[in-house]
């Protein structure tokens, strides 16, 4: 990192050095993707596999894609739980009001 501080003497020539710096690296990598870009066109697939080697260390041609995961078994249907009774019912609102009713009583 460049810290550059704007009091201290020799600021400005180091300030244009580091813009200018940036503008030839700028210049650099224009002119470096305008050259990959032109290879792509021109030679297609060969050069795509040449900068994938160059760039990313890795040769096209000995990877393969990887099969599809096997899918999961879907999970066999439950059957549904019987509905409770209209008796069931009931029962428990009576004991939610025999509940209230002794609250309610102050037992």
């Amino acid at each position: 990192m460049i810290r550059l501080d704007a009091d201290a003497p020799g600021f400005a020539a180091d300030f244009a050095a580091l813009v200018e710096g940036r503008r030839e690296a700028d210049g650099d990598v224009a002119r470096d993707v305008a050259a990959i870009l032109r290879a792509v066109r021109e030679e297609g697939d060969a050069a795509v596999r040449a900068f994938t080697q160059r760039f990313d260390g890795h040769d096209p041609d000995e990877m393969s894609p990887r099969p599809p995961a096997p899918e999961a078994a879907a999970p066999e249907p439950q059957a549904a739980a019987p509905a409770p009774s209209w008796r069931a019912y009931e029962a428990q609102a009576r004991r939610l009001v025999e509940a209230q009713a002794a609250l309610l009583a102050g037992r």
